[in-house]
C-alpha cells in the first residue's frame, strides 16, 4: 500500500465521510470482515435484516401492506430468504403502477434519491432509493468489489462507460475531496470510434491508470485495435468489466493483449453492486450481506443450483422505496459448487442474459438465447454479432468478421454460423447473414446482442414455457442488463 492509498483509506474517505453524513468506510469494514464467515452466519444476518424490511414494509409501505394483508401474511411470516415465494415477483410495470404506494410514509421517506433506469433494452424505469442504501452500503460494496480486483483506494483508474447525470463534477464542499480520493478519468463510451482509439490508447499510456473499467465489448475493441494495429500497448493493473456478459473469447484476448485477466461485475441503477468475481474467477460472489438473490422459475419458486431462472433482487437496506423480490428481467444459475477462495457468499454463474432474450421459430417453439453457443462464432474470426429478429421463423445474424475479406471466406464463416446455429434452432427458422464492419452501441453505451421486434401479442398461447435452457460455464451471449459499468458515486 503507497502513501498515497493509506492517505485516501484513512484520511481522504473518513473526511468524506464526515462531510456528506455518511458512514461508507464503516460499512466497508464490516463487509471485508463479513465475507469470510461461513454460509450460516451469512444467511443468519440476511434473515435478521429480512425480517427488519419485512415489517418495515408492512408498517410504512402502502402497497406491501395491501399485497401481504391479500395473501394472509404477516411479517411473522416471513423470516428468511426461503419464506420470500409466499410474496408476488415485484415487476416493472406493477412499479410504474404503483409508484406512490410503494414509497415508505415513514421516517424512511426522508433522504430519497430519484434514480431511472438506462432504458437500453427500452424499458425504462423511474423509482426511488435510500440515499443511505447507496452511499453507505452502495458504495461500502463497490470499493470491497475493487478490492477483489487487487484495487485500494486512491489507485488511479479510467472508466469507458456513459456518466449519469448525478456523476457530473459539482461545485459542493465535497466534490474537490471527492476527486482526489477516487483519482479517476471518465470517458463516453458512445465516443469509442476506430477514429478515437488511438487518442484513447495514447491517453491510458500517458495517465498509467490503476485499472480500466468499462463494459467488455468496449474493452475487447480497444485489445483487438492494439493487437492489429500493433501499437504500444497499456498496462493497468486490473479490468473490471460490468454491464454486459464477459464471454471466454472476449476475457482470453483482454487477457492476452493486457497481460491481465479481467474481472467481472454485476450491477444495476437500482441495486448496486449486486454481485463481482474475486481473483479465483470462479464466478461472482453474491453481495448477500445486503442484497437476497433469487433464481427462479416462470411460477416464481427456487429453481435448483445450476439450472437456469430468473433473476430476482430483493436490497436489504432500501427502506425508502423497498424492491422485495425485484424481476429486473436478468436471467442465471447459481453455482452448484462453492469457490475455492474461501469466502462465505453464494456464487453466482457468470453467465447472465436476459429473459427477454428470445428467439422464435415459424410454429412458435420459444429459443432461449443462452442455450445458443453464439460464443462459438469466435472460432470462425467472428469478433461481433447481433440477431435482429422482426418476426417469428425469420432472424438476420450480423456478423463484424474482419479477416474475412473475399467472398469464398465470407461464404465459409457463414456456412460456419449456420452449422452452429443449427443444433439449437432446429429446421423452422430461416437465417439471413449479414456482414458489417460495425455493429453499434445503445445511447447508454451498451451493446445488445439480441435485438427482438416481435409481436408477442400474434404468437401461439403455447410459447409460455422455453424449449431450451442452459446453465454452467461462460459460452453465453452478452447480456443486456442495466447494469451500469461504473460505481455511481
Amino acid at each position: 500500500m503507497s502513501t498515497y492509498n493509506w492517505l485516501a483509506r484513512h484520511l481522504l474517505a473518513p473526511s468524506l465521510d464526515l462531510m456528506r453524513g455518511t458512514h461508507t468506510m464503516r460499512s466497508l469494514t464490516e463487509l471485508e470482515d463479513s465475507q469470510w464467515w461461513s454460509p450460516e452466519r451469512i444467511e443468519a444476518i440476511q434473515a435478521e435484516r429480512l425480517y427488519t424490511l419485512i415489517e418495515h414494509a408492512y408498517s410504512h409501505v402502502p402497497y406491501y401492506r395491501r399485497v401481504m394483508r391479500e395473501r394472509g401474511l404477516t411479517p411473522r411470516d416471513i423470516t428468511s430468504a426461503a419464506d420470500l415465494p409466499k410474496l408476488p415477483l415485484l415487476t416493472k410495470a406493477i412499479i410504474r403502477d404503483n409508484l406512490e404506494d410503494m414509497c415508505s410514509k415513514g421516517p424512511a421517506r426522508t433522504g430519497m434519491v430519484v434514480g431511472r433506469t438506462s432504458g437500453s433494452t427500452g424499458n425504462p424505469l423511474l423509482f426511488y432509493a435510500s440515499r443511505d442504501e447507496q452511499r453507505n452500503r452502495g458504495l461500502a460494496r463497490a470499493i470491497r468489489a475493487r478490492g477483489w480486483a487487487g484495487v485500494k483506494l486512491g489507485d488511479r483508474s479510467l472508466h469507458v462507460h456513459v456518466a449519469p447525470e448525478q456523476s457530473r463534477r459539482s461545485a459542493n464542499p465535497g466534490a474537490w475531496l471527492k476527486r482526489e480520493l477516487e483519482r479517476n478519468v471518465d470517458v463516453e463510451a458512445v465516443d469509442v470510434s476506430e477514429l478515437t482509439l488511438p487518442a484513447l490508447i495514447a491517453r491510458m499510456k500517458r495517465i498509467e491508470p490503476f485499472y480500466l473499467g468499462a463494459y467488455p465489448t468496449v474493452v475487447h475493441f480497444i485489445a483487438s485495435f492494439i493487437k492489429d494495429s500493433g501499437l504500444s500497448t497499456p498496462h493497468p493493473f486490473s479490468i473490471i468489466t460490468g454491464g454486459e456478459q464477459l464471454l471466454d473469447h472476449q476475457r482470453e484476448l483482454i487477457a492476452d493483449v493486457f497481460g491481465t485477466e479481467p474481472y467481472s461485475k454485476y450491477s444495476s441503477f437500482e441495486n448496486w453492486e449486486m454481485a463481482s468475481e474475486c481473483p479465483s474467477h470462479s464466478g461472482m460472489h453474491v453481495n448477500a450481506e445486503d442484497i437476497i438473490l433469487e433464481i427462479v422459475d416462470e411460477s416464481g419458486m427456487p429453481t435448483p443450483r445450476g439450472e437456469q431462472g430468473k433473476v430476482l433482487i430483493t436490497n436489504l437496506f432500501n427502506y425508502g422505496m423497498p424492491l422485495i423480490r425485484y424481476e429486473n428481467g436478468d436471467c442465471s444459475t447459481l453455482a452448484t459448487t462453492p469457490c475455492p477462495c474461501g469466502r462465505g457468499l453464494p456464487l453466482l454463474d457468470n453467465a447472465l442474459g436476459r429473459t427477454t432474450d428470445f428467439i422464435y421459430t415459424r410454429s412458435g417453439r420459444r429459443v432461449v438465447a443462452l442455450g445458443i453457443p453464439f460464443n462459438s462464432l469466435a472460432s470462425l474470426g467472428v469478433t461481433q454479432y447481433q440477431v435482429v429478429q422482426n418476426e417469428p421463423g425469420h432472424i438476420l445474424l450480423r456478423l463484424t468478421a474482419p479477416a474475412a475479406t473475399t467472398a469464398s471466406a465470407r461464404i465459409a464463416v457463414e456456412n460456419g454460423a449456420r452449422k452452429l446455429m443449427l443444433p439449437s434452432m432446429g429446421t423452422d427458422i430461416d437465417i439471413e447473414v449479414e456482414f458489417t464492419q460495425h455493429i453499434e452501441h445503445t445511447s447508454a453505451g451498451k451493446y445488445l446482442a439480441i435485438v427482438s421486434n416481435v409481436d408477442h401479442s400474434q404468437l401461439p398461447q403455447d410459447t409460455v414455457h422455453a424449449d431450451r435452457t442452459h446453465s454452467g460455464g461462460h459460452s453465453h451471449p452478452p447480456s443486456t442488463h442495466s447494469g451500469e459499468e461504473r460505481a455511481r458515486e
